[in-house]
């Protein structure tokens, strides 16, 4: 692959500086974030919003499995300082509005954080990752990559220097998502050290260490931070001239896309089961057998 060819140094630093090609790293924008993985990852962010308004049951091990080699292959191209600090900053705006609402079913479903360890677990460690990312990105990451022909500019409600004052701005948000982060991390283990010891009342669990169900609030935050993530990796793709690439018949690029079709239409499936109970319940034809709404009904 591209991406593991980038990161044993095949490519040096000065070549793909002087490069009278696109601005960027090739290999970013072909295994990164090219349009494949984009469109695929906004699937799955609209399929979490969906899961969470319809009780939390979602393919999370599958939609990490996207996600990891991803951030995995972050960590080699930032180790190598083979990309710029603005394809870095993409790639993690990316993972992050994927892995804000993921987070959010974990709340929503008791019975699905027992049902999913595998995933759930995985999930924790991504959002760890992702928050030392961003620490590593702005702590020194915007200083010492090579801008390789961009304008080292990022989307924030604005066109912003990445290496001026939103440096600081996203050191002082990183530090503070990282210690939620661990908070929310040691919730979950909680929750698995109480169901070792045999307590098996979820509801009681959950109240010990401190979750809360998601409201509407929450749904309508997650719609928010879709919406801005878009339009913060797409503008920043163009206002730094990166090209990154469009074609679906390479795997690296169908594979998350179809991931992202599967999950998004599996959440509509979720959500439409929940609506379907609610409505039975207000008219008063549920059974005890009937599929069991959240609050929300």
């Amino acid at each position: 692959m591209s991406a593991l060819a980038g990161s044993i140094g095949y490519i040096r630093r000065d070549e793909l500086a002087d490069s009278a090609a696109d601005a960027g790293n090739p290999d970013a924008a072909q295994d990164l974030y090219g349009l494949g993985i984009r469109l695929g990852l906004y699937f799955q962010v609209l399929g979490w919003i969906f899961y969470s308004l319809g009780g939390g049951k979602g393919l999370k091990l599958a939609s990490v499995s996207i996600t990891i080699p991803i951030l995995v292959t972050w960590f080699l191209f930032a180790s190598k300082q083979l990309f710029s600090p603005c394809e870095a900053f993409i790639v993690l705006v990316l993972l992050s509005s994927l892995n804000f609402p993921a987070k959010a079913t974990l709340y929503n479903d008791s019975k699905e954080m027992v049902r999913e360890t595998t995933g759930v677990v995985m999930l924790l460690l991504v959002e760890l990752g992702i928050c030392g990312a961003l620490l590593w990105l702005f702590a020194t990451l915007v200083k010492s990559l090579p801008t390789l022909l961009t304008e080292n500019a990022a989307f924030f409600f604005a066109k912003v220097p990445l290496n001026g004052w939103f440096r600081f701005l996203g050191l002082v948000y990183c530090a503070f998502d990282a210690v939620t982060s661990i908070i929310s991390c040691s919730r979950v283990c909680r929750v698995f050290y109480y169901r070792s010891k045999g307590d098996k009342n979820m509801e009681e669990i959950l109240k010990k260490v401190g979750f809360e169900e998601t409201d509407t609030v929450s749904h309508v935050l997650h719609c928010a931070v879709l919406i801005v993530a878009v339009l913060a990796v797409e503008l920043t793709i163009k206002w730094n001239h990166l090209a990154p690439i469009t074609d679906f018949q390479s795997p690296g690029q169908l594979i998350p896309f179809t991931t992202g079709i599967i999950i998004l239409a599996d959440s509509i499936f979720v959500l439409s089961n929940q609506i379907i109970g609610c409505q039975k319940i207000i008219l008063g034809i549920g059974s005890s057998k009937a599929i069991q709404p959240s609050t929300s009904c």
